[in-house]
């Protein structure tokens, strides 16, 4: 796995952590700031107190809400900013926390669990661990002083922070090595599941993703749409320019299909030499017929020569679309047929439109000086 594949690995499981850690915080604050105020009020100001409560418990339920809308969203962004934050606002905090109270034990007690929370809990790279280390030293050398601690406390917190020092650097690599074990799992995983030139799910992927996206949409009974794609006379193509030339004219097609597939509930196949499956969520069949429409005319828009021969001057594609819910459709393999039947019809009808229903739309022809060319040339079809 690259450097960017650790990177994402390690601010998802930055981010799922500190969700957690922001429950856990919400709670501890509320209760410690309610027990050191009963305990302390005649030592503290309870304004102060109370400040220092409000605060944290802001803190930490917007981190709450910001670790959650990252985890659930489909597309990310870059947290490192606040990931540091959230650590570094934790720290000032409880090194505040370990300065209130007069009670030398109650001071070290919030230094101890500082230290180590920020040694369990976050996964730090090298310079994120100096840079943490650095601020911790630096407590350590403020309590001393402000406490006037002793030789052997001295001793006991150098100890302790070596200790959490080499827990921190433990964990961060053993994430690694999982990291790399998982990815290496997935790798193999996606290379017998992927067609390797278009990226797209082959039919053994299709397979095994069918088997737990169909279960979820039938127990939901969700809104299906399966698409079938065939690139029209593409034969012909690669007799006229070579198979060279007609695996690239594959790959921009299957680019245009993945750049319209942005949802991770749907997903492509490539199921034969030139055709391709799509299964869409949740769209409603307007939406659908938009969604196929919007496909062909951006692979028409690549404007790839086609043979002299050919019906158009340029690469189409006819699709045939299958909408209906997923319980009544039954299975998937009902629904892939009803697409193949559409995608048969949009073929008999010339290619290079729509089909569903028995109905066709958004078909390309030719017009002009062009179609009087292709007249004269006496070609079989004009779209």
């Amino acid at each position: 796995m690259g450097e960017t594949g650790f990177a994402r690995r390690i601010q998802r499981e930055n981010i799922r952590r500190m969700l957690i850690a922001s429950v856990c915080f919400f709670t501890f604050f509320f209760v410690g700031f309610l027990i050191l105020h009963l305990q302390t009020v005649q030592e503290i100001n309870p304004y102060i107190i109370w400040g220092f409560m409000v605060f944290s418990e802001v803190y930490t339920g917007a981190y709450i809400w910001i670790s959650y809308q990252w985890l659930t969203a489909c597309k990310k962004w870059d947290m490192r900013m606040e990931v540091h934050l959230f650590w570094g606002i934790y720290a000032v905090v409880m090194l505040a926390a370990s300065f209130l109270p007069d009670n030398a034990f109650c001071a070290l007690a919030a230094y101890w669990i500082m230290t180590a929370v920020l040694a369990i809990v976050p996964l730090w790279n090298n310079k994120e661990f100096l840079v943490s280390q650095g601020f911790q030293i630096a407590v350590i050398v403020l309590l001393v002083w402000y406490r006037e601690s002793g030789i052997e406390t001295i001793i006991y917190l150098s100890a302790n922070q070596l200790m959490c020092g080499i827990i921190s650097r433990q964990g961060y690599y053993n994430f690694l090595q999982r990291a790399a074990d998982a990815n290496a799992i997935d790798t193999a995983k996606s290379l017998s599941e992927t067609d390797p030139m278009t990226n797209l799910l082959n039919r053994r992927g299709l397979e095994h993703n069918l088997k737990y996206i169909w279960q979820r949409c039938v127990s939901s009974n969700s809104r299906m749409t399966v698409i079938m794609i065939d690139i029209d006379n593409f034969k012909k193509y690669n007799d006229y320019f070579g198979h060279l030339e007609g695996d690239n004219c594959i790959r921009r097609v299957t680019a245009e299909i993945h750049k319209m597939i942005c949802r991770k509930t749907d997903f492509a196949a490539r199921v034969g030499g030139e055709e391709f499956v799509v299964c869409l969520n949740d769209m409603d069949k307007r939406e659908a017929l938009k969604w196929a429409i919007q496909l062909k005319q951006s692979v028409e828009g690549l404007r790839i020569p086609q043979a002299e021969d050919n019906f158009l001057p340029f690469v189409t594609v006819s699709v045939g679309i299958a909408w209906g819910y997923a319980r009544s459709s039954n299975h998937f393999t009902r629904m892939q047929k009803q697409a193949d039947e559409a995608l048969y019809e949009a073929k008999e009808n010339g290619r290079a439109c729509v089909c569903i229903e028995g109905k066709c739309y958004a078909k390309t022809s030719m017009a002009g000086n062009k179609q009087r060319y292709y007249l004269e040339k006496g070609f079989r079809s004009l779209g």
